[in-house]
């Protein structure tokens, strides 16, 4: 599967977080983009080590749509110079499952400095909330847009059609006004 991975893994096992931008598939084939993720559990993994310390089984996750990925790219690209958020909410009222993506322009001096990001991810599942804000950098930002844009040429490009012979008018000198 395509995807942007972010992994912010900290010494301070209380404020590293990872995200993961992947393409899939809604239920009618369209494409779309996952977007899952978890907070730091462990400790901080030494170099070249596969062991994980995020909590994958307690992640957020959320699928965007075309909609909602265009609203996104507008914001990244600075057609909508607003933040952009979506709320999604499903479920009975017993069972409900709500949430939120946000992603904010750069606000304090710092974030300014570096150019980062603010994307917000929320959920409240059976009384519980889980929220991880994660800094994004222009170059994971641009990453994102290039996986936007890929959705959209999937969804939106046409198949080739065939190319219908046209046929030319027969243009002679007997035909000419005289």
């Amino acid at each position: 599967m395509r995807g942007v991975n972010i992994y912010r893994p900290n010494n301070d096992m209380t404020k590293g977080w990872a995200v993961q931008f992947n393409l899939g598939f809604d239920r009618r084939e369209n494409v779309v983009v996952f977007v899952e993720a978890a907070k730091q559990i462990g400790p901080k993994p030494a170099p070249g080590s596969s062991s994980s310390p995020f909590d994958w089984g307690n992640k957020i996750r959320f699928m965007l749509n075309s909609n909602e990925l265009g609203g996104i790219a507008a914001c990244i690209r600075g057609i909508h110079r607003k933040t952009i958020k979506y709320i999604h909410q499903t479920g009975e009222v017993a069972n409900q499952k709500l949430g939120s993506f946000t992603l904010d322009f750069p606000q304090t001096d710092q974030e300014k400095q570096y150019g980062n990001w603010k994307l917000e991810l929320f959920t409240r599942q059976n009384g519980e909330d889980k929220k991880i804000n994660a800094f994004i950098t222009p170059a994971e930002l641009y990453q994102i847009l290039i996986l936007i844009d890929f959705s959209f040429m999937k969804n939106f490009a046409a198949p080739p059609r065939k190319r219908e012979k046209v046929e030319e008018a027969d243009v002679s000198a007997d035909s000419s006004p005289s």
